[in-house]
């Protein structure tokens, strides 16, 4: 047997690991068989047997990972790394495998399941919005976290809108654990909630402990990452550290009894409560437009719309930003554009305001829009003596749906999403296509 006991190193054939397990092993070896399940699409049901309970305990190993990790991610580069960005998933399932998780795993001809890892490692920053909509989110969750448990440096998860209890509970992924995870129905505590219903709420406890925002270093300069965008008291970098992110849409209420440990402005004078509320509003919700000066109230209803003065005046306020970092040498101070996800893009990715905003979608046919989904490679070889960070992108079309998918209908906020889209300017404003959510 190849598999991995106490401190044996012994590895099983028929297990498929995601990297090679002499050269990245996993950390604790508890999910590696639940991994493999989920990497040869073998239904939720049987790589989660134990359904809610099993789903539970995946939570409370995965917040013991996330815990210890900062609010915003300090990322190296280096000339012998790799790492890939990737946007909303939105519980397309067969699109993470096939699409996105496939750059690390050899595919056989006969078929789309990924069979081995490849010889190279990649690593993996995902921007959010794991959940909700398409019609595998618990499956999605589930594969994300268990590799976060086993490669906590490999594999990198942000906190998206969706990863909250009040957006969560509406647009699909409550009603998918209850289906998936209901088990025997046994109720906790002898009580009116179901075991189903506690694993969604331990999904949510984990969004809470997500990390915010990233940083990414490389030979080629510095940029930043967050699911959304800006807010008006969006300032330094350094300043989103001290923010106590785990209170932030715990409940139903999303935002309300949002109270932390104040993080600070320029000044050093600690913000109010409904500032630091509306920074991670921010992050999560915000959208760039091209058209717009400063700030506008976002259609969303939370969040804000920012213009390229916002951006660039963002970036500059945080050049010279620092780290521990691994990079040889002299390293650039300039922070050079924001990378971000949140909102459906025709083409899978899309710059804005004149180069300073990258925007990446990784679900194709998002809710039938027909768009293309995309995530970009940054390659530190391709970047060194370079002045500017470089990027692929791979695009791509959505992927062969496994018969157990076939005819699942998404949930029915795509439809009016579709239907709302296709009402704004032909289906798209300014490279964006409108979804409220």
């Amino acid at each position: 047997m190849n598999r991995m006991h106490d401190n044996q190193r012994e590895w099983d054939d028929e297990t498929v690991y995601f990297y090679p397990p002499r050269t990245v092993p996993p950390a604790i070896n508890k999910y590696t068989r639940l991994i493999s399940d989920l990497l040869q699409n073998i239904p939720i049901t049987d790589a989660l047997p134990g359904g809610a309970p099993m789903a539970i305990a995946l939570c409370e190993d995965a917040k013991k990972v996330l815990e210890k990790e900062s609010v915003v991610l300090d990322i190296d580069v280096t000339e012998k790394d790799n790492l890939i960005i990737v946007g909303d998933i939105h519980g397309q399932f067969a699109d993470l495998l096939q699409n996105v998780l496939s750059m690390q795993l050899v595919q056989q001809e006969e078929d789309c399941i990924p069979s081995r890892p490849l010889g190279s490692v990649y690593k993996f920053l995902f921007l959010g919005d794991y959940v909700d909509r398409g019609p595998r989110s618990v499956e999605v969750i589930t594969l994300l976290l268990a590799l976060k448990i086993e490669y906590p440096t490999h594999v990198l998860l942000l906190r998206g809108n969706h990863e909250e209890a009040q957006t969560s509970r509406m647009y699909g992924f409550f009603q998918e654990c209850r289906v998936k995870l209901e088990g025997n129905g046994e109720r906790v505590g002898g009580g009116c909630t179901s075991m189903s219903s506690s694993a969604w709420l331990q999904y949510n406890m984990v969004f809470c402990w997500l990390p915010l925002a990233a940083v990414v270093q490389c030979p080629a300069g510095m940029f930043f990452c967050a699911h959304g965008g800006l807010s008006p008291q969006t300032k330094t970098i350094v300043g989103l550290k001290s923010i106590c992110r785990n209170e932030y849409g715990q409940s139903l209420g999303t935002s309300s009894g949002f109270y932390f440990p104040s993080p600070t402005n320029d000044n050093d004078t600690e913000l109010s409560v409904a500032d630091e509320r509306n920074i991670v509003d921010g992050l999560l919700w915000s959208d760039p437009d091209d058209d717009v000066y400063g700030f506008q109230v976002n259609h969303r209803g939370c969040g804000f719309i920012f213009g390229p003065d916002v951006t660039r005046a963002f970036l500059d306020r945080n050049y010279g930003y620092s780290f521990n970092s691994r990079l040889p040498g002299q390293r650039r101070e300039e922070m050079q554009f924001i990378v971000r996800a949140h909102q459906c893009v025709e083409d899978g990715y899309h710059w804005a305001h004149g180069g300073l905003v990258l925007t990446l979608f990784s679900a194709p046919n998002y809710c039938g829009m027909n768009n293309k989904g995309a995530f970009a490679v940054l390659r530190g070889r391709a970047n060194v003596g370079e002045d500017r960070v470089l990027f692929e992108y791979k695009v791509y079309d959505i992927a062969p749906r496994s018969p157990n998918e076939m005819g699942t209908r998404l949930h029915a906020s795509c439809d009016a999403a579709a239907s709302a889209a296709r009402r704004v300017n032909g289906s798209l404003h300014g490279g964006y296509f409108d979804d409220s959510e």
